[in-house]
């Protein structure tokens, strides 16, 4: 037999926080489009998406919602090389991100 220990604050703050995402891109989700949830590490050159989550500690993500890189934003990433860093345009705004730190950046990209 397995046991399972489950901080339940954790799960529950993990549920409503999926469920927050999901009720601000639903329309993203409903359409006859398939959003999934990737690093910015690992999204390809050109593709777009939204910004769903940032895992950085307080500091850095103010650091980068200054830059223009905050959750709910529109990107596209405009040049990348192998497990190097990453450029995005954020707007009229382009931002490199070293790879270490778009590993930790969750984007809901769009199939179409």
């Amino acid at each position: 037999m397995i046991s399972l220990l489950i901080d339940v604050g954790t799960l529950t703050a993990s549920r409503d926080g999926m469920i927050n995402f999901v009720q601000q891109h639903r329309d993203i989700m409903m359409a006859d489009k398939i959003a999934r949830l990737q690093s910015l590490a690992l999204v390809p050159l050109g593709e777009k998406g939204v910004v769903a989550l940032i895992r950085f500690e307080n500091d850095r993500r103010e650091q980068l919602a200054a830059l223009g890189l905050r959750t709910g934003r529109a990107i596209r990433v405009m040049q990348r090389s192998e497990e190097g860093p990453v450029l995005v345009a954020v707007e009229d705004n382009r931002i490199a991100v070293d790879y270490d730190s778009a590993k930790k950046i969750m984007v809901s990209v769009i199939d179409l």
